[in-house]
């Protein structure tokens, strides 16, 4: 894949971008966790009501303007980091760094997250950002 832009458009979650922001989120999830990947009609339908049951005023997803590929989601709750995900071919290339900076802005006061115990990657990159680990919680969530 080629490098993407860099320059890339935050906008507010809207209910026409949930497919493919689960989609996203899904492939995200189930390369991090090892499990297969799949995007079964079935498995779908809830995760949908899900992100379309969000507060839109809470969530932002970031999109590549050249190729209007959705390649992250933010979901902010009262400076909780509930949701901070990238599109798998996006990792490493500054775009988490952009979420958090996106989280910062509108929590100025301070975030707080939960990475699973799973995602050594993510957590190691939340303490390079100043994120202090204060409690460990194994809890891993069908995608099935």
């Amino acid at each position: 894949m080629e490098r993407p832009n860099l320059d890339i458009k935050v906008e507010t979650l809207r209910p026409e971008f949930a497919l493919e922001t689960v989609k996203m989120w899904r492939q995200s999830c189930q390369r991090a966790m090892a499990i297969e990947e799949h995007n079964r009609q079935a498995a779908l339908g809830g995760q949908l009501k899900y992100f379309r049951g969000f507060d839109p005023r809470q969530s932002s997803v970031l999109i590549d303007p050249q190729s209007s590929r959705f390649v992250g989601l933010l979901t902010l709750s009262d400076g909780e980091i509930v949701n901070s995900f990238l599109h798998v071919g996006y990792k490493r290339l500054g775009f988490g760094y952009r979420l958090l900076i996106e989280a910062k802005s509108q929590s100025p006061t301070g975030s707080t997250l939960f990475a699973l115990l799973l995602r050594a990657n993510a957590r190691n990159f939340y303490r390079s950002q100043g994120f202090v680990e204060v409690a460990r919680v194994f809890s891993l969530t069908s995608l099935a």
